[in-house]
């Protein structure tokens, strides 16, 4: 059972779920199997509760990195009423050009 994107908090720390492995109740993996598995599924702890394995990855808080890119995105906004070429447009729904020939 795959169980990744779910999260579970293990003594005060947050883990992510990368597999879950359901054994027989009362089964005890050997530590040498458990480890292989953790290797091969990237997981850096592997946790046990009843007839279930938690391979798991803890959660390090980070901080996004903006780039300068995505800054400059974020100051253009949709109801700006000027274009690139530094002229004004008409947000009023209607064109001026029909206008001034009726």
């Amino acid at each position: 059972m795959v169980g990744l994107g779910r999260t579970v908090y293990i003594q005060d720390t947050m883990y992510e779920i990368v597999r879950i492995l359901k054994v027989k109740m009362g089964a005890v993996l050997p530590t040498e199997s458990t480890n292989e598995m953790k290797e091969a599924w990237h997981a850096d702890k592997v946790f046990k509760h009843g007839d279930e394995y938690y391979f798991v990855n803890e959660v390090t808080v980070i901080e996004p990195i903006e780039d300068e890119q995505d800054r400059n995105q974020r100051e253009l906004t949709a109801d700006s009423t000027e274009d690139t070429a530094g002229g004004q447009v008409d947000l009023g729904g209607r064109d001026r050009d029909q206008e001034e020939h009726n």
